[in-house]
């Protein structure tokens, strides 16, 4: 049995999520409200204003349903990093929606993960910067690996009283590098 498209099991989750419950109160209604503009920008295809219109919604309502959207509008962008953590987060809560809908975010969290690498950085000096292809991710020491999108990315480490280290790495998805 071959398995349906990825944008088929994303078009199915945001049909089931027109029927998502929400919040009551006036909260519930602005989210509601933002929830529907996203659902449209997302039949319609504008994935960046239906992120957009997310975000907003779970800045009023915080539930992990709206965490799930974000994450499959991150998913359509492609913004892999940014997927798979809301997706996961999305999946660890305990929300009657994302309980009935687990299946396919499951299987968006895969594809997602499909396009990911790992990259362990186990020296440098504690408080340096790291930034990844010009973007801010952490600060020394890691506590465990960064989640890179497969393929080039430039690292930099930068510290007070040392000399800024630069480098591409090729990383290939499901890789875990250490640099």
């Amino acid at each position: 049995m071959n398995a349906p498209p990825p944008g088929a099991l994303l078009a199915a989750l945001l049909t089931l999520s027109l029927a998502a419950p929400s919040r009551c109160g006036a909260q519930g209604t602005d989210a509601r409200a933002l929830l529907r503009e996203g659902f449209a920008a997302r039949r319609a295809q504008r994935d960046a204003d239906a992120l957009r219109a997310f975000e907003s919604a779970w800045a009023v309502d915080g539930r992990a349903s709206t965490l799930a959207q974000i994450g499959l509008a991150e998913h359509a962008l492609g913004r892999w990093v940014d997927a798979e953590r809301h997706l996961a987060a999305c999946l660890s809560s305990d929300d009657p929606w994302v309980a009935r809908n687990t299946a396919p975010l499951r299987a968006s969290l895969a594809a997602v993960r499909a396009h990911l690498a790992s990259l362990a950085l186990d020296d440098g000096p504690a408080g340096a910067a790291v930034t990844l292809d010009g973007r801010a991710v952490a600060t020394l020491p890691l506590h465990e690996p960064l989640r890179v999108p497969a393929g080039t990315v430039v690292l930099r480490v930068t510290a007070a009283g040392h000399h800024p280290l630069e480098r591409s790495l090729a990383v290939a998805a499901g890789e875990t590098l250490r640099a």
